[in-house]
């Protein structure tokens, strides 16, 4: 059996990781926020789920909203429905990152 990826699957595979460099990206300006006193905590420390649950739902929140703009903005206004894409993006990174801080700590918690 051959493990060569077809051209399709690389060039999934290329999307998904300059997805993921941006995610990495997002977690190091999250633990960036906590270092210098902007947020208490991130995800990815040692404070409980339901300290983290409000955190992952504010970002869930803040997609919500850029999908009800996206769909409400009427065709016509082509630059601002970009404009809003870029804003729904940059906010599924930050949910992922968010996802990813927590993942890692519960990692972590398994592993210790």
């Amino acid at each position: 059996m051959s493990t060569q990826l077809t051209s399709r699957a690389k060039y999934a595979l290329q999307k998904t990781m300059r997805v993921l460099v941006e995610v990495q990206a997002e977690r190091a300006r999250q633990d960036e926020l906590v270092t210098t006193g902007k947020h208490k905590f991130n995800c990815a420390q040692h404070v409980g789920n339901l300290r983290k649950l409000p955190v992952l739902m504010e970002e869930v929140g803040e997609v919500a909203k850029e999908v009800y703009e996206h769909d409400v903005t009427p065709v016509i206004e082509i630059t601002k429905r970009r404009e809003i894409k870029n804003k729904l993006r940059k906010e599924l990174i930050q949910t992922a990152a968010v996802c990813v801080a927590w993942a890692e700590a519960l990692k972590e918690d398994l592993a210790g």
